[in-house]
């Protein structure tokens, strides 16, 4: 919570910065805070309410997933027995065990996902076995009518057969607990009898027998929408399963690939880690003695503390850079001239040609270009007009900020007797509105112009 709100507390005040600064990171300021705010949100309310649902069931889910057998391969177990900190094997032993893994990784990937196959078979047999008894359940409840047999007998042996299913309990045990179990068809003959007991009740009075018929009025729809759900719940059924199969595969691929990847790093991670866990305790052990040390030498704590910080306020703090958008080197720069204003546009053509000549015998310039006047763009500002001009030097490759200092200032002492002329000296605009190369063409017809 203390660390979301002080990174909003360095980005949000970007959004009031004005100018160039503000256009650009203003928008990544309040994508930042925003973006903060509703992960705070999410973690204050959000997954708090999920973790308070059920937390029981959770535990529980977690317990089986552990205790599975489905999810505890040979291979791993002798893995755990080869690299394992209670071992005493050497480590010619070590390896060999380690390689006779590999094989028996393979060997109980292909068993339990021929086990997981098998699983998913029988659970899609036991659906469509489903299916064809409710079809044919007619049948077997008049065999029971003329064998006066008890109602329903039949079909409540079934029903426990399918949920049970005991000559397939070592399939489910070995895979996952209830997967195999389908309950759809006891629970279309549990709301069926409660829908028929529903309908024949006996009636006592005249205006019962009003109520029981138009009971029985709504039996074609109830006994369409039992049987739509029976087969909704069958597909669901058989979607679980699916689900609940991809997930065991998966969740075996990763612990055997973290097996086979632990068994290919621990050699080389070993002695790492070994020196890391030297180092650690180290400082477990040396912190101790050092804040008691601390604590008794205050005086000492409190000085070098105070010196540290006075260092590093006079020294580093200086050199830091200060600017947001801190000046661009590129070898290029302008100087700008400014005349009085009413200079006719001839003169100072005149004087921008004479400080071109000067710029042209300074060692170090590549390129000069000229503009005498206001081009009236977009870019241009009020100050502009026939009195001003812009001398553009481009330098040759290889110069450094210094070099370019150098030759701004000769620059400026060659044009420093100029009467009447000011002088300045800019960069080019990180950002402009202007395309690299802009054609303009000026006509009378504007067919040909498109031509």
């Amino acid at each position: 919570f203390a660390s979301t709100l002080t990174t909003i507390a360095v980005f949000f005040p970007i959004v009031f910065v004005e100018g160039v600064a503000g256009q650009v990171f203003g928008d990544m300021a309040l994508t930042v805070v925003f973006s903060l705010l509703a992960s705070l949100a999410v973690a204050l309310f959000f997954i708090p309410m999920l973790a308070s649902r059920r937390p029981a069931q959770t535990h529980a889910l977690v317990d089986q997933l552990r205790q599975t057998t489905f999810l505890q391969p040979k291979a791993r177990v002798r893995l755990r027995r080869a690299f394992g900190k209670e071992t005493d094997q050497s480590p010619t032993q070590r390896l060999r065990e380690g390689a006779l893994v590999i094989p028996q990784t393979l060997l109980d990937l292909a068993v339990r996902v021929g086990l997981a196959l098998a699983s998913l078979v029988v659970v899609i047999g036991k659906v469509l076995v489903a299916v064809v008894f409710q079809v044919v359940w007619p049948l077997v409840r008049l065999v029971e009518i003329w064998k006066r047999s008890e109602a329903g007998l039949a079909h409540g042996r079934f029903n426990r057969w399918m949920a049970e299913t005991p000559p397939l309990r070592g399939l489910r045990d070995a895979v996952w607990h209830g997967l195999l179990d389908v309950t759809t068809l006891d629970l279309l003959a549990t709301d069926m009898g409660r829908f028929v007991r529903w309908i024949w009740r006996r009636p006592t009075t005249w205006w019962r027998w009003i109520v029981g018929g138009l009971r029985l009025l709504l039996f074609p729809g109830v006994l369409a929408y039992l049987l739509v759900r029976f087969v909704l719940h069958s597909a669901l059924s058989l979607v679980r399963a699916a689900l609940v199969t991809a997930a065991l595969l998966i969740a075996l691929l990763i612990v055997l690939a973290s097996g086979l990847i632990s068994l290919l790093i621990v050699p080389v991670a070993a002695p790492i880690l070994g020196l890391f866990q030297l180092g650690l305790t180290g400082v477990q052990n040396g912190y101790p003695v050092l804040l008691r040390a601390a604590l008794k030498q205050r005086l000492i704590v409190i000085a070098g503390a105070a010196i540290s910080f006075w260092v590093c306020f006079t020294q580093l703090v200086p050199s830091l850079g200060t600017e947001l958008i801190p000046q661009v080197h590129q070898g290029v720069f302008n100087l700008e001239l400014s005349m009085p204003v009413g200079t006719p546009l001839v003169r100072t053509a005149q004087v921008a040609e004479w400080v071109e000549g000067i710029a042209r015998e300074i060692d170090g310039v590549d390129r000069v270009a000229t503009t005498v006047g206001s081009d009236n763009s977009a870019t241009s500002t009020a100050d502009e007009g026939e009195h001003t001009a812009r001398v553009t030097l481009r330098l040759v490759a290889g110069v450094t900020p210094d070099g370019e200092s150098a030759i701004i200032e000769q620059l400026r002492r060659g044009v420093h007797n100029l009467p009447e002329v000011e002088t300045e000296v800019s960069y080019p605009a990180l950002f402009s509105f202007k395309t690299p190369i802009e054609v303009e063409i000026r006509g009378e017809n504007l067919r040909t112009l498109r031509q």
